[in-house]
This record gives C-alpha cells, structure tokens and sequence, in this order.
C-alpha cells in the first residue's frame, strides 16, 4: 500500500505543464483554439430566430447575451468583420453588416466554436461558470444605479473572467491545482495559475485584447491599481467589474474566503460615492434566471446556490454527491449508489476504495491497471498503485518529456482510449485520463480484454471508465491513504 496523501510524508507536488515552457502566445493559441462551452439550447434558439425573423437582430442579440461562450463569440465576430475596437455597443457594431454576413456568423454545431461540452463539466468548472454568471448581473445592477453603459460594463466583466474560463477548461489540472492551493490559502489562484503555467491570467488578456478588438478603456480597468480606485471620486468601470466579480466569488466562500472582506470593504468605498448601493436580493434573483438557462445542459449541480435558485431543481439521481453527477451504466449502477451511501452514511473513504477497486472495476469488465503520480521532482510519472492483474507494463516511470500515451493523458484534458497488444497477445482497450486530488497530480490507466467488451458496448464501457474516474477523485479529493 502506497500513502497519496500529504500527511503520509510526500510533498505537495507543484504541477508542472506542457505550457510551462511554452511561450505566452502558444498557451494563448492552446487556449482560443479549445475556447469555452456553448450552450446549445441558446445556439438552438439563435438559429430558429435567424430563420424565421432574420432581421430581428436586438431579438438574437438579447439571446445570446444569455451564453457567455456565445456573447465573447459574437463580439469577436463582429470585430473581424467590422475592423473597428471603438468602445461601442454590438447593436451599433451590426448596423454596418449585411445580413448574410451576419447569418454566416452563427454555425450550425456548437462543437465549431469550443471543442469542450458542460455534458463533461467538472465541479471546478462549473463553480467558475457560475461566478461569471453571477458577476455580470451584479456588475450591470451597479452600473444601472450609476448610468454607466450596460453592454461595456457586461463585456468587461466576461472579458475580465475570460482568462479565469479558458484555463479551467483547457488546462483543467492546473486551474483545479491552482483552485486547490487557494482553498488551502496557501496562494491566490491567480498567482498560482501564472506559477504552475508559466502565463498569467491577465497576460492571456493582454493577448487577446488585440484580437477580439477590447478597447483601450476596457484594457486599462486590467492595469489600474486599487489605490488609483480609492482615490477617483467617480464610480469607475474599473469599480463595477471587480464589485461584480466580488460579488460572485463572495457566494463561494469554500473557495474565495477572503472576497467577503474585499466585498465589504469595496462597499464601504462605494457609499461614498453613491447614495444608494444595489440591492444585494435583486442581483440574486436575476442570477437565478442567469443560472436557470443552463439548468437543461449542465450535467451537474452548480457549487453553490445563489437566493432561491436551488440545485435541487435539477432531478436528482441517486449518483449525485457533492455537486458531481455520474453517467453511471447500469452494468454499475447498483454498486456505485452503494459507495455513495456508504461515503454519506459512514465517510469511510478507505471502504468505498476498496469497494471500487475489489468489485466496481473488475465488474465493469477491466482486468487491469494502475495510478501514476507526478514525482517530487516533476520530472516523471510514477506507478503508484497497480489494479487487477498485475503487469510488467505497469512497473516503470515514464519520463515527463516523452512521447508516451500517459504522458498525453496527463496533460489532457479528455480521457483517451487505445487499442494495445498485451506480451501475451491479448488485444485489449486501454482507458487514460488525468487523475487530480489536493494532495498530487497523476494518470489512472484501466484496461479491458476487447472480446469483453464487443462493439455494441464501447459506449457504456468509456462510461463506466468516466464514473471510476469521478469516483476516485470524489475519494482522493480529502487526501485518503491507499
């Protein structure tokens, strides 16, 4: 038996990436090229109004105004299209583009602007989503009171989190690192993000501005100082993004503990300023109708409620713990609700690992495997726990800077899937994917004998790798010895 956790004498390790010892501009590709998750329902809806009143262009802009991947979408579209990086709104930006040119903006899958889908969406991705959700209606609420433009105010609070949202999706191991750190107040996740990657949130702004055409005043709230803020007599755009964004985080308070310090103390500056603040009850309901709209997409609760909006809403399934929802196959289903009562019932993480190892995993049909961590010093993956039958394959480190198939799972963002020939001749499918707890980063592998498996049950056995995968990270994620 093998400790994976801190107590048990192993340091906590400092993720290194592939973007590590990229350039800026290279971990900025990597991340446009991979983007944010659309909301398909909302995209749905953009293109039945597209064909039935195409020159309703207020009507489609107030829809996508709804998705935040669609709203950044659509501005640098419009960018491209019109040249211009004047601070104006998109209703002035569209007045100067035909109509089939504004057509032609919306494809027809979601899959053509982001690679990523919220039907694979992890609870660090989802409590990230919610914030910026909850951040744009605090934000324009603030801006109302003091007649500021709502559509300058919206864009900057979305772009301000722009950087926040494509490393969470893109490189999700380093955003939950650097999430984790922060939880622990060992760091601030920006920080720990620009440590662990080599690039900083706001650098990938500093990037992009150019090329989705930010204006200059939106570019300058990423440099102005907070005494620069105290000091201005007037409420700044600069004031209302980060009340917004403080405003969210503020709900998170597992992860954000100090933002509701920050938000009283922003507050206090305010009334100063103004006569009046914004109702804090207002914000959360019309972030209760924010949320509502990917309550149909989302595969898992929000991590935090926000006034009356509950999670509950959503049907709960006897799989749902922690915010985590699994797509558990019924080849499993039974044994995994078993594990979760015995987590809610017991917290015996140790019992439901053994459980998961000794009758989940050889039930789902996979005969072998093992966890790799990243070692001490970051420079290989190590085998720490073998699964099932045991194997020469699984006995060596894998250097970091190879070629090898872990190595890819490992600084991936999906899980992966091979065709491999055992020594013995055995044609097997080998399962791989990023394995992420507080305590260390690594790989889990598992493995299954192809004529177990037949063609007409792949899909189900790619599932039942993902719920394992959920499931070990649900028991690691408090630092369980193994």
């Amino acid at each position: 038996m093998v400790s994976l956790l801190a107590g048990g004498g192993k340091q906590r390790s400092t993720r290194r990436t592939s973007g590590s010892s990229a350039t800026r501009d290279s971990v900025v590709t990597h991340l446009t090229q991979g983007w944010i998750p659309v909301n398909p329902h909302i995209l749905k809806k953009v293109q039945q109004l597209l064909q039935e009143q195409p020159e309703n262009r207020q009507a489609v802009l107030d829809l996508v105004s709804q998705d935040i991947s669609l709203s950044l979408y659509l501005n640098a579209e419009l960018y491209r299209i019109s040249g211009s990086a004047q601070l104006v709104s998109p209703e002035e930006r569209i007045r100067n583009v035909s109509l089939a040119k504004f057509e032609q903006i919306f494809p027809k899958n979601e899959l053509q602007i982001s690679k990523h889908s919220f039907t694979c969406m992890s609870l660090s991705q989802s409590g990230q989503l919610q914030r910026t959700l909850v951040a744009t209606k605090a934000a324009t609420a603030l801006a109302q009171s003091v007649g500021k433009q709502i559509h300058d105010v919206n864009f900057g609070v979305l772009f301000s989190d722009l950087g926040r949202q494509l490393v969470a999706w893109n490189y999700p191991l380093v955003y939950n690192r650097a999430l984790s750190i922060q939880r622990s107040g060992a760091g601030e996740l920006d920080h720990e993000i620009s440590r662990i990657l080599g690039v900083n949130p706001n650098q990938v702004l500093s990037s992009l501005a150019l090329r989705y055409g930010v204006p200059q005043t939106i570019q300058n709230v990423f440099n102005e100082s907070a005494e620069m803020r105290q000091f201005n007599q007037e409420v700044t755009l600069s004031d209302i993004i980060n009340y917004g964004r403080l405003f969210g985080e503020r709900l998170d308070a597992k992860n954000f503990t100090c933002a509701e310090k920050k938000f009283e103390e922003l507050e206090e500056q305010l009334s100063k300023k103004l006569v009046s603040l914004p109702n804090h009850l207002e914000i959360e309901a019309r972030s209760e109708e924010s949320l509502a709209q990917y309550k149909e997409v989302v595969t898992q609760r929000f991590r935090f409620a926000v006034g009356g909006w509950k999670s509950a809403e959503q049907p709960t399934k006897p799989y749902t713990l922690d915010g985590r929802h699994f797509p558990v196959p019924n080849l499993i289903r039974d044994q995994v609700q078993a594990i979760f009562e015995r987590i809610q019932r017991e917290n015996d993480k140790l019992l439901a690992l053994s459980a998961l190892i000794d009758t989940i995993i050889p039930l789902a049909r996979f005969s072998s495997g093992c966890i790799y961590v990243l070692s001490d010093n970051q420079e290989q993956l190590l085998p720490q726990m073998q699964i099932g039958r045991s194997s020469n394959r699984w006995q060596q480190g894998i250097a970091l800077n190879s070629d090898h198939d872990l190595i890819r799972a490992f600084f991936s963002n999906v899980a992966l899937k091979q065709l491999v020939e055992t020594a013995e001749g055995q044609r097997q499918f080998c399962y791989s994917a990023g394995l992420q707890s507080i305590n260390f980063d690594g790989v889990l592998v598992l493995c299954a004998n192809v004529e177990d498996i037949g063609a007409d049950k792949e899909s189900e056995q790619f599932n039942c790798f993902r719920t394992i995968l959920g499931l070990f990270e649900l028991i690691f994620q408090e630092g369980t010895n193994i």
